[in-house]
C-alpha cells in the first residue's frame, strides 16, 4: 500500500540527554549528540546527519508543540522526497528515539 504522509504525525521527543548542533543559515540540524546521564555530562555518541535528514529534523515541531504531518514538514523544508525516503528518515529518528510518531491526525 501507499503511505499517506498527511496521516503520519511527528514531533520531537522530550529528552534531557540529547543536544543538537545546527546551521542557522542552512536551516538544518547537522548533528545529534547523546549524553550519558550522571554528575558529569559526557557525550556518549554523536550522529552526524545528512543534509536531507538535517533539513527534515529542523522542521519537526518541538515536544511542546502540536504534532505535524510528514507532508507538512516536507513542505516547510522545501524538500521533494519520495514517501518511501521520507518514511526512512522518520523511522531513523524514531529508532534514535528523538521523535514521536503518531498515526492519524493527533
Amino acid at each position: 500500500g501507499t503511505i499517506d504522509l498527511d496521516e503520519v504525525m511527528v514531533r520531537e521527543k522530550a529528552r534531557s540527554d540529547v543536544a543538537f548542533e545546527w546551521d542557522d543559515a542552512g536551516q538544518r540540524i547537522t548533528a545529534v549528540m547523546f549524553f550519558r546521564k550522571g554528575l558529569r555530562r559526557r557525550m556518549d555518541r554523536k550522529v552526524v546527519l545528512s543534509p536531507d535528514e538535517g533539513r527534515f529534523l529542523w522542521n519537526v515541531p518541538f515536544q511542546s508543540e502540536r504534532f505535524r504531518s510528514v507532508e507538512d514538514i516536507l513542505e516547510r523544508s522545501g524538500m521533494r522526497l519520495s514517501p518511501f525516503r521520507a518514511m526512512e528518515l522518520v523511522r531513523k529518528f524514531e529508532q534514535m528515539e528523538i521523535v514521536i510518531v503518531a498515526k492519524g491526525g493527533v
